[in-house]
């Protein structure tokens, strides 16, 4: 490492009052290199939790029956806000959240993943609710924070404590206001009193937040690290309840952000330790004769106590304490034995068939199926799919003075479908103007794309109001912005259109596509080239901005300008949410919701774009930068690798990122944990 690289630092400031120890803290930034460690073969010829392996048969059952874990890490905080933008944090998230899948036995779907925008204080306390409901007083949870925090002191002495989430909205003349504070961000006491309604027998609290102290009280656990044969300690330990405190530093400490190594001076020694070291845990040290393959965090917190200040140079210097005797166990996966799966049932009858019901605003509409006429809407059809899982029904529309509308839907064995198709009026021909116009005429406000039969609509040229006075500062200046007109798909692009993308270009392909293009996460969801079952008509998730940017450009298009995007999800209207009415209901948008809906699922804008509000965030082609808009500033450098605009919020965020105005800025490698999709724009002229 160069000396005196520069650095983003990140103060820790005297601990707030208010947090007793019913939880633990450790920075993100030790966890994810000791994992390293800690996920290296045990020594002796007992093999990785050798002794954990005994226990768990000695029990008749796993140490743990369940594992839980809530990560949050956020980068970037609203542009003007006294809460400055961080490196790492994120990617702190992430390495965690790969940590313990791969390494600790933690299930996939157990662990929750808020990133920026996601880690809204709604989000993060219901994310902590949630555990209360799922786990068992045999199990661990996991909490794990990267971010700001704040601290305030106390009218009637001491001080309290908050994470600072992502949708802060405090200036920086309100940082002292205990009232605003309070309102925008998550109070420490209130994290403590989830903590009190978790059942789990080992609770973990990971934080690594500046600008945020925690109280340090209780016996240290270091104390616990046993002198006598191990296996009857750990039983003790295993199965007794644990609640304590593990922090990176010393109040009034200094944690730094180095961008040599992506993260703090106290990882770099860990980090040199990536690489396995044949039949050795570095943190093993118990019994000192005779390691055992499994660390205890007594072990864990003497390793780091004696190797940080080494690795930072007496700069920081752990702390902890603990209350109750139990141990949280890091057991290497090899260590941990999988709960016996549940008696097989018998299966039920087979259903073979599914129900499609259309319906057509207005109503009495013919429907045509392969040709045949079914009858008029509203119409309930039945289909018998025999061996088939699924099968697609397209079916046609008609009814005079209206426009011919298509509809391709998906039905699985035993599935009932709704669907309810907006007609529009056809226009009667108007004559030719006197004088030249200025509008750009179409001869039809709706055509379909042939290389993914997405349907798209015609968005006028025009002027709008874009930004807003009521939103965060980057949405100011409100400012006049022009656009031409242009196609823009109705409906964002579905997992079936991009399973079709796929086969013909097979570099995009989760095997193929170059690591440099994403996260990790690319199409986390599917299997091999398979979108998830039950879910073609779903929008496509876990894309980066390239491989977003390479369908639009497969598809005849492009991805939209933050402008098109704004002006058209305002609906020509000046609407404040992409809706049906420019209101936010949950009849109109699917947001603070539990996971995506089939695209249309919603009425659609008055340009007849459907969910310009909620399911899923979506790409843009513009880079992240200030207002006001101007394409010819270098924002829509597609070479730039600076981060992208997402637009519109997803179906977990609140109703303030649903405005039509409301942008956030993304790395373009992201995938986005489900949450972000996208939609091609075609511009004027093109065939």
């Amino acid at each position: 490492m160069v000396k005196n690289a520069p650095l983003a630092v990140r103060r820790r400031q005297r601990p707030p009052v208010g947090w007793a120890p019913p939880t633990y803290w450790l920075s993100a930034c030790l966890l994810i290199p000791l994992a390293s460690v800690l996920a290296q073969p045990a020594g002796g010829q007992k093999g990785p939790g050798g002794v954990a392996v005994r226990l768990e048969q000695e029990l008749g059952k796993p140490i743990y029956q369940n594992s839980w874990a809530v990560l949050i890490g956020i980068n970037q905080y609203p542009i003007g806000s006294p809460f400055r933008r961080l490196n790492y944090a994120v990617n702190d998230a992430q390495k965690v959240r790969r940590l313990l899948v791969n390494h600790y036995a933690f299930p996939a779907e157990n662990v929750r993943v808020l990133l920026d925008g996601e880690a809204t204080k709604p989000s993060i306390l219901q994310a902590l609710t949630d555990l209360a409901d799922k786990c068992g007083a045999e199990d661990r949870v996991l909490v794990y924070f990267s971010g700001h925090g704040h601290t305030l002191p106390l009218p009637q002495g001491g001080q309290r404590g908050y994470l600072v989430p992502s949708d802060v909205t405090l200036k920086p003349a309100e940082v002292k206001l205990r009232g605003r504070v309070e309102q925008d961000c998550v109070p420490m006491t209130e994290l403590r009193q989830k903590a009190t309604l978790l059942a789990a027998r080992h609770v973990l609290f990971l934080m690594d937040a500046c600008y945020s102290g925690l109280a340090i009280s209780g016996k240290s656990f270091t104390a616990d690290l046993p002198q006598v044969h191990l296996p009857h300690y750990l039983k003790t330990s295993a199965l007794r309840r644990m609640l304590g405190i593990l922090t990176a530093g010393a109040a009034g400490e200094e944690a730094a952000e180095d961008p040599e190594i992506g993260h703090g001076f106290f990882t770099k020694k860990l980090l040199d330790a990536r690489e396995p070291v044949e039949s050795t845990i570095l943190a093993d040290t118990a019994p000192a004769r005779e390691p055992d393959g499994v660390v205890t965090l007594a072990e864990l917190a003497a390793y780091l106590i004696t190797e940080v200040p080494r690795a930072s140079r007496n700069r920081q210097h752990p702390q902890e304490a603990k209350e109750n005797e139990g141990q949280f166990l890091f057991i290497p996966t090899l260590a941990v034995t999988k709960p016996k799966p549940p008696p097989v049932t018998p299966p039920e009858p087979l259903v073979t068939t599914a129900t499609l019901t259309l319906a057509s605003n207005p109503p009495g509409a013919t429907v045509f199926i392969a040709d045949e006429e079914k009858g008029q809407t509203p119409l309930r059809l039945t289909f018998d799919l025999g061996a088939q899982r699924q099968t697609t029904v397209e079916a046609l529309l008609q009814r005079d003075g209206y426009q011919s509308k298509g509809e391709r839907v998906v039905l699985q064995r035993g599935q009932k479908v709704e669907r309810t198709i907006e007609l529009v009026k056809l226009e009667k021909a108007k004559p030719p103007p006197t004088k030249p116009s200025t509008i750009d005429h179409q001869p039809s406000s709706i055509r379909t794309n042939p290389t993914d039969d997405a349907e798209m609509v015609w968005i006028p040229p025009g002027q709008f109001k874009m930004g807003s006075e009521n939103g965060s500062d980057d949405e100011k200046p409100v400012h006049d912005q022009r656009v031409e007109g242009f196609w823009m798909y109705a409906k964002e692009v579905t997992n079936a259109q991009f399973q079709r993308f796929l086969k013909g270009n097979p570099q995009w392909q989760k095997e193929r596509i170059d690591r440099k293009l994403h996260d990790g996460d690319y199409l986390k969801d599917w299997t091999f080239n398979n979108c998830p079952e039950g879910k073609s008509e779903h929008p496509v998730v876990y894309v980066s901005w390239s491989a977003a940017k390479a369908y639009a450009e497969w598809a005849g298009g492009r991805l939209p300008t933050e402008a098109e995007w704004e002006c058209a999800a305002r609906g020509g209207k000046q609407f404040e949410h992409g809706t049906a009415t420019g209101e936010l209901t949950k009849e109109l948008a699917n947001y603070e919701g539990s996971g995506t809906k089939p695209v249309g699922s919603y009425r659609p804008n008055p340009f007849g774009l459907y969910d310009m509000a909620g399911n899923v965030w979506e790409w843009c082609s513009s880079l992240y930068k200030p207002y006001p808009y101007s394409a010819k500033d270098g924002r829509e450098d597609a070479q730039d690798s600076g981060s992208r605009v997402v637009r519109g919020g997803s179906w977990c965020n609140d109703g303030t990122r649903q405005r039509a105005a409301n942008r956030y800025g993304s790395s373009p490698v992201n995938c986005y944990y489900g949450l972000v999709g996208f939609r091609v724009v075609v511009s004027a002229g093109v065939r």
